[in-house]
């Protein structure tokens, strides 16, 4: 008989643990691949097609696997004993072949997880937003422990953190939510059908693609920001609190996202996150002191916790029977295909802009500014009545 517990607790770990690992695998892999004397070039391939390994799986294989608690164990094994495997050799094509099967793996956890708990919060459960805060706070703390590991022991200790909390990942996940019915969290079977059919939806693909150019937008972040923050004299523990503080951000909008943003339309809240996508990556470009980037720092609430919930908003409102495709397709497309493209793309801007590569990032703001998901959206009426006006005018 497995163990059972409370949904909140049950939810809240999984995303404590999973996101501990996370924020090891984001933040630090690139550096344990530069220790490792892996180029900066090298690098970005490696985390960009990891980012596109991971999307092609979401897409292809993660819709049919509606076994959501059995696979999310047996996946997270895997993550675990591949993990391990990095520590065999230290030869470039060895560790990029490792590193894609971790993301072969690792991809369908976050779409089958967050399935339940969209699942979880629609049945009135858990409440998805005061819930994903632990995902924050577990990023927060995997980030914070391996930059002191890091500085106490060296960067070779990197792969043994992230083993240990995915172990420790692997054993909650054999426990189980206690609610009235196991099987009201159960998905029905879904097919690649399914998953094309979302496309074929106007809105939905439209929505699809201005989240992934945001949460893309984060490429250079998650791949340079560490290596190119030490470029400018900070230290691993410095940039440790870079990315905390802002991890404290967005807890506080994940905390109150429905009171400050619930208001707001899905389409009004694309304004706001692409805006802030680029007036953030503007700052990070140009700061090279402790404020400035404390600054741009503070917007990530607004470009990846408010993207995030607008889009899991949507899920909500749609059916159950697209729960899983819409959760493998924003995964796929938005945390994969597009991230790791911009990763791969930031490697080589890296390379030759440095910290300038931010700019780059911040232009994928701008389709969300210019772009409307809704039939007569207020730019679309105001266009409509310039074009209006111009004609007439001219007729006159």
């Amino acid at each position: 008989m497995r163990v059972q517990v409370g949904p909140f607790l049950w939810s809240s770990q999984m995303l404590f643990y999973f996101f501990f690992a996370y924020g090891i695998f984001q933040s630090f892999w690139s550096v344990w691949l530069e220790y490792q004397e892996v180029s900066v070039g090298l690098i970005g391939l490696t985390l960009g097609c990891g980012a596109v390994v991971r999307g092609i799986v979401n897409l292809v294989i993660t819709p049919l696997l509606s076994r959501a608690f059995f696979y999310t164990s047996v996946l997270l094994l895997l993550s675990f004993l591949i993990t391990g495997l990095h520590l065999a050799s230290d030869y470039a094509f060895y560790l990029f072949l490792m590193t894609m099967f971790v993301n072969v793996v690792f991809a369908p956890v976050i779409p089958l997880t967050d399935a339940i708990f969209t699942q979880m919060a629609k049945l009135e459960y858990i409440d998805y937003g005061r819930v994903r805060i632990w995902g924050t706070i577990g990023f927060i703390a995997g980030v914070m422990a391996v930059g002191y590991i890091i500085e106490q022991y060296g960067k070779y200790y990197i792969p043994h953190a992230l083993c240990a909390i995915l172990l420790i990942n692997f054993a909650w996940s054999l426990t189980r939510p206690r609610v009235k019915s196991i099987q009201s969290l159960a998905f029905a079977k879904a097919s690649w059908k399914d998953l094309a059919a979302l496309f074929k939806d106007s809105v939905c693909a439209r929505l699809l693609i201005l989240v992934s150019l945001l949460q893309a937008s984060h490429g250079a972040y998650y791949s340079f920001s560490a290596i190119w923050w030490q470029k400018l004299g900070f230290s691993y523990t410095e940039i440790s609190y870079f990315w905390t503080f802002s991890m404290l951000v967005e807890i506080a909008v994940f905390a109150f996202g429905q009171k400050l943003l619930g208001a707001l339309r899905i389409q009004h809240l694309l304004y706001l996150t692409g805006l802030s996508v680029v007036v953030r990556w503007t700052i990070t470009a140009f700061a090279s002191d402790s404020w400035s980037i404390l600054l741009a720092q503070t917007l990530h609430g607004m470009t990846y916790a408010a993207t995030h919930l607008l889009m899991i908003r949507f899920i909500q409102e749609s059916d159950i029977s697209r729960a899983v495709p819409l959760q493998s397709a924003y995964n796929g497309l938005s945390m994969c295909l597009f991230l790791g493209g911009a990763a791969m793309l930031s490697g080589w801007l890296f390379g030759l802009f440095e910290g300038y590569v931010f700019l780059f990032m911040a232009l994928l703001g701008f389709p969300a500014l210019i772009v409307s998901i809704e039939p007569e959206s207020s730019l679309k009426k105001a266009w409509l009545f310039i074009q209006g006006r111009f004609v007439k005018d001219k007729v006159l």
